[in-house]
């Protein structure tokens, strides 16, 4: 998977998500491991940028691609893959989905939606199949 088709998947997921989701989500981006590929945001609602300032979608993309440092360590130390991982905070969860070869897409919709996190997970996940 290249730069391009994490972007090409990192759009596929944020239309679906936004289709299943409709306002719950937040922001949608993508992260690269790659030095010249590092995070960008592919959606940010309004409303959220407006609250939360101009670069917290950068800042979110930035944080999930510093806790992929440790994925490795916690499939091992629990002989399992982690596909995904979810943070809880006051007004939202962002959901970040691993891909493949340090690629990955990251998700934040409002901890009040009526959606269930693993089903934020598989329309991720359903993107790249």
């Amino acid at each position: 998977m290249d730069g391009r088709d994490i972007d090409a998947v990192a759009e596929r997921a944020s239309e679906s998500l936004r289709a299943e989701f409709a306002g719950a989500v937040l922001a949608v981006g993508r992260y690269s491991k790659s030095a010249d590929q590092q995070a960008r945001t592919v959606y940010t609602a309004a409303a959220f940028e407006r609250s939360h300032g101009e670069n917290t979608s950068g800042s979110v993309l930035e944080d999930a691609l510093l806790e992929t440092i440790d994925r490795g360590a916690y499939e091992t130390s629990h002989d399992e893959r982690l596909p995904a991982t979810v943070r809880i905070y006051e007004t939202l969860v962002d959901v970040v989905v691993p891909l493949a070869d340090g690629k990955g897409v990251v998700v934040a919709v409002d901890r009040e939606t009526d959606g269930e996190m693993t089903d934020v997970i598989e329309t991720v996940r359903d993107t790249i199949e």
